[in-house]
């Protein structure tokens, strides 16, 4: 049975450490050891000696263990090492005879190979190999060509910083071994952290351990170290210096000292690249740089490929490695980082060059790279971007239009409309190139439309209109900015649409991958507007494929949010995963507004479902939603329909008429004037509830479907604010209309709209109450439990019908549906288990009670109320 590998570590010198159980790591050895083979690979500092030792007691597996260490390197005294501390000392004259006779072999680690396979044949222990880094690849040739010809009960545990000259893709292919136990395994988790340090350094503070278990990443030697100092009474603040001092110096004496001169030199002249590749390598004259950073992947185990053939330093290593060179002096340092600058400009990776041209000062070179680029580098981030921009001169910032425009999208990304619109007006006068104008006012206008006063009365899409652009990059964004602009005031027409295939032409032709995605982007938006679904997802999909992998985050975020926005009436979980999508990328690049509509479309899914446990979380946030100046109507909705789950119809509608809300679309509008006729009905307000009809009736639901979920909602809002105040009438033309149009309707919303129909019927005959209940039911089932809370706590008026519904009986409202459906009184009374004659003293009860002369014109009457 196995026992569970314990996490020694000593906090202080004159008290031993107490083992402390990981039962992840136990599990995980488990696994491999299931295995001939098992693998244990990360850097030093990671305790896989430690982890090693461990399972072996705690399993109590016979075992031999050879350590290799630098003299072992070469094929003859790694085999002899091995051959030693497996069969004994006994066996040296009878190594020494097999080695004089693999050296004449043309492969001498093959055939020492086979010899050693039938010398460890009916060993009974498991092998353990530990610092495998340090054998060269003969000697690692020999140990692969040894564990093939090994018999298959034969145990092995191998250990090494990387280890890369493994066949592992064969082994794992012929299941002699799992995956290999990585830094990932080893690494504390956040859990094992907090036990640790409460074990050994009692009333330490769960911010601190947190705090130190973020710094070091849950790297073992570096927590704890951290926790040692931890446990003289610090705090996180005063240990975070000292522990990474530490840190570096175990760096230094473990990695940075076995090395020869020639491999520390290479590190350092890398210090201050983000990736290592051929191009960035032979900047730095290494022709050998391939060979090299092999070796070095392997020694250090600190350094990282991608499927791209690029190599990269750990973080830490790297902060390390700049730490290391700083000790060579200032010049060396600042040659070393315009080096790094330079190559990284060549090859494209402008914001790492931009980063390293900001720590040296060079305002020039800052400069030309955000004249050039900065307004498409604050799509990948805006950090970087203000950094650089605020190592300028305040003159040069605050006189060149085109860095005053940069300022303007910086606030803009912040989510301070106002002064970015401010700073883009102060470009403009500033400028007099038509083709810099359109930039510039491309970028105000989509500012323009997050902005809730005056989107309309504004006149900068007639101010720009007769521009004469000639670069065809910039018309196509300036194209695609006015579509969009167009669409989110007046709605997406036919106009809009050709605007924005014509950019998307343009865009096509242009070179340039962030302005296609960004056309695409827009696109995807205007089509939205425009209720054309597929074609807003197609191009928001091709806008992702664009700007994911270039990592143009708040590309990438924005055009989540269409296909959040697409999936919305339909698929909750979609959209819900699309929103969260969308949230991440802009957190990653501080786009405030991108991660406001992103935290919008959750909160109103969240609420829509009635997830108490998903608002709560999200509340987290909400007082950080609400100070920015932009404010999405979807969020404002979201927080009044929570009210009314208390019946705060009152504090809902004052939630609405006081918001200063961005509104997209006339279908939006139409919802808030909905919205606030229903609450104001609710709260005894009725001249406001009739205003609010009237202003929000205008828009007609056409013929795109599936039908806007917003303007759905609109309608039905406004069928129940109507059927409150009395204007019954009102209210089954308006659920007479979507019923009509509306056989695209989702099953959320055609749940809502049934449920709206049962709630009518009710409210008109007194009758349906049962029904009423199944109905929300399904809603609830639907995902609509906050919509369905919000209806049943609506304060619906007695059953007052001027044509007498209110009178019938619910048998009476059950035989006219009946009858509607074509029944006679013999097929009626068989449905509801009374007689003919039982049934037709029913009708003639229903005739006379709402002034009929027969059957027929009750059914005829009946429908037309919507009663049936």
């Amino acid at each position: 049975m196995v026992r569970e590998p314990l996490a020694l570590v000593r906090i202080d010198s004159s008290k031993p450490f107490e083992p402390i159980v990981r039962k992840r790591l136990t599990d995980r050895f488990a696994r491999a050891s299931a295995y001939p083979l098992t693998v244990v690979a990360a850097p030093a500092g990671f305790g896989k000696s430690v982890a090693i030792d461990q399972f072996l007691r705690s399993t109590g597996i016979a075992n031999v263990r050879f350590s290799v260490r630098r003299e072992h390197a070469s094929l003859r005294d790694f085999a002899r090492g091995l051959i030693q501390v497996a069969k004994g000392l006994e066996t040296s004259r009878a190594f020494a005879a097999a080695w004089k006779s693999a050296e004449k072999c043309p492969s001498p680690a093959l055939e020492l190979a086979n010899w050693a396979s039938e010398r460890l044949r009916d060993l009974p222990e498991t092998i353990v190999i530990d610092n495998l880094e340090f054998a060269g690849s003969e000697a690692m040739r020999f140990l692969t060509g040894l564990i093939d010809r090994s018999a298959s009960e034969a145990r092995w545990i191998l250990a090494s910083r990387n280890p890369y000259e493994l066949p592992l893709a064969t082994w794992l292919a012929y299941a002699r071994m799992d995956m290999p136990i990585d830094e990932v395994d080893l690494r504390f988790s956040n859990a094992e952290a907090d036990e640790i340090a409460a074990a050994h350094v009692p009333g330490i503070s769960a911010t601190d351990v947190r705090g130190l278990w973020k710094l070091t990443d849950g790297w073992a030697t570096a927590f704890v170290l951290g926790l040692r100092l931890l446990a003289r009474g610090r705090n996180l603040e005063r240990v975070a210096g000292p522990t990474r001092e530490i840190v570096f110096s175990y760096l230094a004496e473990q990695v940075l000292l076995d090395l020869d001169t020639g491999d520390r030199k290479f590190l350092l002249d890398t210090a201050f690249f983000s990736s290592l590749d051929a191009e960035s390598l032979a900047d730095l004259g290494y022709p050998d740089w391939r060979s090299r950073l092999s070796r070095l992947q392997k020694l250090t185990g600190f350094i990282g490929s991608d499927s791209h053939g690029s190599f990269k330093h750990h973080a830490l290593f790297q902060e390390f490695l700049q730490d290391e060179l700083k000790k060579s002096g200032k010049n060396e340092v600042e040659r070393s980082m315009r080096v790094a600058a330079e190559s990284l400009e060549r090859r494209g990776s402008v914001v790492e060059a931009l980063d390293l041209y900001g720590m040296l000062h060079d305002s020039d070179a800052v400069g030309r790279i955000l004249i050039a680029r900065g307004s498409a580098l604050v799509a990948r981030g805006a950090r970087s971007v203000e950094t650089a921009l605020g190592s300028l001169p305040a003159d040069m910032r605050s006189t060149v239009p085109v860095l005053i425009a940069l300022n303007a999208d910086l606030k803009a990304h912040a989510g301070q409309l106002s002064d970015a619109v401010a700073l883009y007006n102060g470009s403009l006068e500033g400028l007099a190139d038509p083709d810099a104008q359109a930039a510039v006012a491309s970028r105000m206008l989509a500012t323009l439309c997050l902005r809730p006063e005056g989107r309309e009365a504004s006149e900068t899409p007639s101010r720009f209109a007769a521009l004469a652009v000639r670069d065809p990059a910039t018309k196509a964004a300036f194209l695609a900015a006015q579509a969009r602009f167009l669409a989110a005031g007046d709605g997406a027409d036919a106009r809009t649409i050709q605007m924005m295939r014509q950019a998307l032409d343009l865009a096509s032709l242009c070179d340039d991958e962030n302005l296609l995605a960004t056309v695409l982007q827009k696109a995807a938006e205007v089509h939205l507007l425009a209720g054309l679904r597929e074609d807003a997802e197609k191009y928001a999909a091709a806008a992702l494929q664009i700007a994911e992998p270039k990592n143009f985050a708040s590309l990438t975020a924005r055009s989540y949010l269409v296909l959040a926005g697409v999936a919305r009436s339909s698929d909750q979980t979609r959209a819900q995963w699309a929103a969260a999508q969308a949230k991440q990328s802009a957190d990653a690049c501080e786009d405030r507004i991108a991660w406001l509509d992103a935290y919008a479309y959750l909160y109103a899914i969240a609420v829509e479902r009635r997830d108490l446990p998903q608002i709560a979380d999200l509340d987290v946030d909400l007082s950080v939603a609400l100070r920015l100046e932009y404010r999405p109507a979807t969020l404002t909705s979201a927080l009044a329909t929570r009210l009314t789950w208390s019946r705060d119809f009152h504090g809902a509608h004052e939630t609405l008429t006081r918001s200063s809300d961005t509104f997209s679309g006339p279908s939006a509008r139409a919802l808030r004037h909905a919205e606030i006729a229903l609450y104001a009905a609710a709260a005894s307000e009725r001249e406001a509830a009739e205003e609010a009809i009237g202003s929000g009736s205008g828009h007609p639901l056409g013929s795109g479907w599936p039908a806007d979920s917003q303007l759905v909602l609109s309608r039905i809002w406004s069928a129940l604010a109507g059927l409150i105040i009395g204007r019954a009438a009102v209210a089954n033309n308006i659920l007479r209309e979507l019923e009509r149009e509306g056989r695209g309707l989702s099953a959320p919303l055609r749940s809502l709209c049934d449920l709206a129909r049962s709630v009518y019927v009710h409210a008109e005959t007194g009758a349906g109450h049962a029904e009423i209940v199944e109905r929300l039911k399904a809603v609830r089932e639907a995902g609509y439990e906050g919509y369905g809370r919000l209806v049943e706590h609506l304060p619906l008026p007695a059953a007052t019908s001027t044509f007498g519904f209110g009178s019938l009986t619910r048998m009476e409202v059950r035989v006219l549906r009946l009858l509607a459906s074509g029944g006679t009184s013999k097929s009626v009374g068989g449905e509801l288990e009374r007689s003919p004659q039982t049934i037709d003293s029913h009708i003639k009860a229903v005739i006379r009670k709402l002034g009929c002369k027969g059957r027929q014109e009750a059914v005829r009457l009946a429908r037309e109320h919507g009663i049936i």
